[in-house]
């Protein structure tokens, strides 16, 4: 679930996901489940 490569529209796109974790590579099943707010508003129901 570790995001490897973007490009500068992948980048903007997921930047949410970038924010969120600014120290460590972005992983789609951390920002999901350990960032609740940002990922709630990126993944809407």
């Amino acid at each position: 679930m570790d995001l490897l490569a973007t490009n500068h529209l992948g980048r903007a796109m997921h930047a949410s996901l970038y924010e969120s974790q600014p120290a460590s590579p972005p992983n789609f099943a951390r920002f999901t489940f350990l960032d609740l707010d940002a990922s709630r508003g990126f993944y809407p129901a």
